[in-house]
Order: C-alpha cells, then sequence, then structure tokens
C-alpha cells in the first residue's frame, strides 16, 4: 500500500510519488499506470503501422501530426519487402538493401519536389 503525506510547502525534489515507481506493474510493486510518454510513442507508431499496411482504409488518409523523432524511428524499424510494389514508397522506404534511396543518394533526393516524395510507390 503506498501512503501518500503532503507537506504544506512542498519545493522541488519534495515529490510525493517517484514516478518510475507508480508506473510499474502491479506485480512489481507499482501502481500499473501506464507511461504516457511511452504509450504516446507506440500509439503514433501504430498509427504510422496501419497507415502503411492497410492504405485502402478512409482513415488512413487522415492527415496525423507525427513527431519527427517518431518518424524516424518508424524508418528505421521498418524494411519493406516490395512485392508489387503498391505499398512501398520509392523514395523514404527501405526497401534497397535495408535503406532509402533518400539516404543513399541525399543530393538527387534533394531535387525531388516534396509533394512527390510521399506519393510515390515502387
Amino acid at each position: 500500500m503506498i501512503h501518500l503525506e503532503a507537506r504544506k510547502e512542498a519545493n522541488g525534489g519534495h515529490c510525493l510519488l517517484a514516478w518510475p515507481k507508480v508506473i510499474r506493474s502491479l506485480e512489481l510493486g507499482g501502481l500499473g499506470i501506464h507511461d504516457l510518454k511511452t504509450l504516446c510513442w507506440s500509439l503514433r507508431m501504430r498509427w504510422l503501422w496501419l497507415r502503411k499496411t492497410q492504405p485502402d482504409k478512409p482513415w488512413a488518409s487522415f492527415p496525423i501530426q507525427v513527431h519527427e523523432s517518431v518518424q524516424a524511428l518508424f524508418a528505421v524499424a521498418i524494411i519493406s519487402n516490395v512485392g508489387d510494389g503498391s505499398n512501398t514508397l520509392f523514395w523514404t522506404d527501405n526497401w534497397l538493401h535495408g535503406s532509402s534511396l533518400a539516404t543513399l543518394a541525399p543530393h538527387i533526393f534533394a531535387l525531388v519536389p516534396k509533394w512527390t516524395r510521399n506519393r510515390r510507390t515502387v
């Protein structure tokens, strides 16, 4: 059981709870509360995954704001198998020996119009 006792004047360093202990699972003595930062990352990564794997769904075209760091993690974590090429973006997906053309040929990639980069498939 966790007991909370507040001070009348609490300044920095006098937190009532240690957050790393709070987010532990119940089995490990925590409260089982999800770490919101990790949960947010995982949900945004899931959105990117579903948008890539199910592009025909109506919600796949929703404009969603994804932080650059989440997009970068997704880009390095996913390697595309070209198949018929309909789900592999030519310039930005990792399909050529585990790399994208954007990383292999950055000078050529810089010449490609921005509207083309995320629309052209292999």
